[in-house]
């Protein structure tokens, strides 16, 4: 598998997360937060600003992150993970397209998920383990009992 375009997320601060901007400007709307080691496809690059997909063409999220904070090439494997390790209350979670009620749904999961990521403190951003990205509800989500 050809890996050249892509990179992780790779913030100085791995308990701080990485914006995924709708525009290549940071007071652009945010997407979401992603956790240290997140797999992203660079589409493009513009200045400081790299255009990524994060998870499956057509059933992921596209948008810009800050190029200094994407490790690329052989620096990836220097990025710690960051993901907190979550598992789903009761039998499953609706994955949506969007965080916010009613919107389209991806599917329901019951796990084989990572934790990637978060948008407010409502939302928690998941790849699936076939790539799709979605958002569940944080309530539906939990540490476990270790």
């Amino acid at each position: 598998m050809d890996t050249s375009h892509y990179a992780f997320v790779n913030n100085p601060d791995p308990a701080d997360r990485l914006h995924l901007r709708a525009k290549s400007e940071k007071g652009a709307a945010s997407l979401g937060k992603f956790y240290n080691r997140t797999p992203v496809y660079v589409l493009e690059e513009r200045g400081d600003w790299a255009r990524v997909r994060i998870g499956r063409e057509n059933r992921g999220l596209t948008g810009w992150m800050m190029k200094k904070y994407l490790a690329y090439g052989g620096d990836r494997e220097d990025v710690d993970c960051a993901f907190p390790s979550l598992s789903v209350r009761g039998d499953s979670a609706e994955l949506l397209a969007e965080p916010k009620e009613g919107a389209a749904s991806r599917g329901e999961e019951s796990g084989g998920f990572y934790v990637i990521g978060v948008y407010g403190d409502d939302w928690t951003i998941v790849m699936t383990e076939d790539g799709t990205v979605g958002y569940v509800r944080s309530g539906n989500l939990w540490e476990g009992n270790g």
